[in-house]
Formats: structure tokens, sequence, C-alpha cells
């Protein structure tokens, strides 16, 4: 048995078995663009963009369902921040100027400005930069034409991310998630106040091998704790917790 002390997410008990969730990003290359394809690669990101945003849409919608108004406002920010001017000029004037793919302008994009957030003193501004490149990711998918794919376990499990976007936390199929586990996130991220919202039990800041995946584990979201391979006296006690903790929630 072994106990991996992480930031607390939402103060709940989950025990099962973990599952490693593996995104099937985008691979982005640089590539040369002739002056005669400018204007098509410009045309190229501009239709991209309407899907991107229609997709954006579909995420507010279902966000507005599972978790009210208040958090589901986090992508209509995205959407705001999808055509903001400044962001849709750096990628036009980079097509432009350094004669480059959408793709890679639309990533060099993302990144410029999450750096640019990250560097902002205010707690607020800062969390803007996971947003950023959360909507660079939607709009280069839009440009590969596939849309972002996630791998989805077949039973509920405790998940093992590197960390969620806030358009991921939203679209993974609740029914499958007992807990999350991830490597990265802060407590006061968007994806963060999601999953609270959301009542997955969670932690953060688990540097976790990938050979956990598949292993029984407990995750005490309120203290922090992340327990693999427990004993068969600590698993009775966390199951009891858990259970005392339902029926609490049923008399409410």
């Amino acid at each position: 048995m072994e106990q991996y002390h992480g930031r607390a997410i939402n103060d709940k008990i989950a025990i099962g078995r973990t599952f490693l969730y593996r995104k099937n990003s985008i691979p982005v290359s640089k590539r040369h663009i002739e002056k005669a394809e400018i204007e098509t690669e410009i045309k190229r990101m501009e239709t991209a963009l309407d899907t991107a945003n229609a997709h954006l849409e579909q995420i507010y919608q279902r966000a507005l369902e599972e978790v009210g108004a208040d958090d589901a406002a986090i992508f209509a920010v995205h959407k705001i921040l999808l055509c903001d001017k400044d962001y849709l000029d750096f990628i036009r004037n980079m097509i432009r100027l350094e004669q480059v793919n959408a793709e890679y302008a639309v990533t060099s994009a993302g990144e410029h400005f999450a750096q640019m957030f990250a560097r902002m003193k205010d707690r607020y501004m800062r969390s803007r930069a996971d947003d950023i490149r959360d909507v660079s990711g939607q709009l280069t998918a839009a440009l590969s034409g596939d849309g972002i794919k996630m791998q989805e376990p077949e039973e509920p499990v405790i998940l093992l991310a590197n960390g969620l976007a806030p358009s991921e936390t939203v679209l993974l199929d609740k029914s499958k998630i007992l807990a999350l586990i991830t490597r990265h996130g802060q407590a006061d991220s968007h994806a963060s106040y999601l999953i609270r919202s959301l009542g997955i039990p969670a932690v953060s800041g688990i540097d976790f091998p990938d050979d956990w995946d598949g292993r029984m584990a407990i995750v005490d979201g309120g203290a922090g704790v992340v327990t693999i391979d427990p004993d068969t006296d600590t698993l009775e006690a966390m199951t009891g917790r858990m259970l005392q903790y339902r029926k609490r929630l049923r008399q409410i």
C-alpha cells in the first residue's frame, strides 16, 4: 500500500480501478506555403473558426444542463476568446508574414497568448492561459477535420490524466468516472471549478507513473490523498466512510 498527497479538488471519496487517460492529440507541424496559398489558408482558418464556434456552443449547452449557468459561463468566455480580434489578427498576420500553414499559426497564437496570461499578477487572468490553449485546441481540431478524439473507459473507473481542459471535463461520460487524479492542475482552475460542480472526487498534483493503470486506488478528495493498492483494513475503513457520506447526503 502506498499513499500520495496532492491538492484537494473535491471532498468526496471514491474507490475503484484506475484508468490511464490518453488524449489523442492532433500533431501540428510547421509547413511553408507559397504566396498564392496565403488567402486560401486564411479562408481555411475562417471556415474552421465557424466549426469550432458551433462546437463550443454545443459544449456550452451541455454545460448548462450539467453544471448550471454560472459554471457554463466559462464556455461563453471561450467563444469570446475564440473570436477575439487580437487573437485572430495574430493568426492571420503569421500566415501572411511568415507564410506558414494555419494549424501552426493557430498553435503559435494559442501559446503566445497563454504565456501572456500566465505572466499576469491577477489569479483570475492567469487562469485564462488554460482557456486559450483549450480554445486553440478546438480550432486546430476543426482545421484537421477530425475533431478531438477522447479515449474513454468501458466501465466506471478512477481516471488518471496529465490534466483536463474545461471542454474535456464537460465532454467526459460522467457515468464512467468515479474520481479524477491529475498530475497538473490548480484548485482554482476552470476545470477544477467544473469538477467540483459535477461532484467528482478529485486530487491534483500527483506525479503518478503510467504503471498505475489498472490498479486499485482510493481517492480521498477532502484530504487530498491517493492510496494505491490499499490493504484490507484501509479498504474497509474507507468504504465505511464513503457509505456514511452517501447516507448523510440522502438524509439532506
